[in-house]
């Protein structure tokens, strides 16, 4: 899988390896959407289960990791893609993978990448107006928000009530 990988998209990637069962690579932003498209349809890649999306916070970018796998093969593919901080965006991947939707939210939310061509961009974890994304190096914690116990009266209930409506 290795050759077709890259003789499909060497020139958008950087930093592959594969190792029993695991490839892994890096992908340039632009790319991201196709490239995972390719790895979820194309028959000896297959994957076809998103276990997990996730993002890190690497100072000057925000690095999000995919970790995809090939039930039928039993192969997993860790893909990574970056955000520069003042351009802080990616595809969304929610067409490729329906999982995806949850995850990205979450990710959007905690880190402040904004996934482009995403479903349903809401809150899923914080109220809305929360200021700042807390899994980022520089964020500089809100005393109003560190904990649902030191909220004001009625933000808490406020949140979790909207939360019980929607879902």
């Amino acid at each position: 899988m290795l050759d077709r990988f890259l003789g499909r998209f060497a020139e958008v990637l950087s930093d592959v390896t594969e190792q029993d069962h695991l490839l892994r690579a890096t992908v340039q932003r632009e790319a991201l959407f196709e490239v995972c498209r390719w790895l979820r349809s194309d028959q000896q890649a297959d994957c076809d289960y998103l276990a997990c999306l996730s993002g890190v916070d690497r100072g000057q970018a925000i690095e999000v990791v995919y970790h995809l796998y090939s039930l039928r093969k039993h192969r997993m593919v860790l893909l990574k893609a970056r955000a520069p901080k003042d351009d802080c965006w990616l595809p969304s991947v929610t067409p490729v993978w329906k999982a995806a939707n949850w995850h990205e939210r979450e990710t959007a939310e905690m880190l402040g990448i904004r996934f482009q061509g995403h479903p349903d961009p809401r809150h899923i974890l914080l109220p809305q107006g929360w200021e700042g994304f807390p899994l980022r190096k520089d964020y500089q914690a809100h005393p109003d928000y560190t904990r649902p116990d030191e909220l004001p009266p009625g933000v808490w209930e406020g949140f979790r009530n909207s939360v019980e409506e929607q879902y």
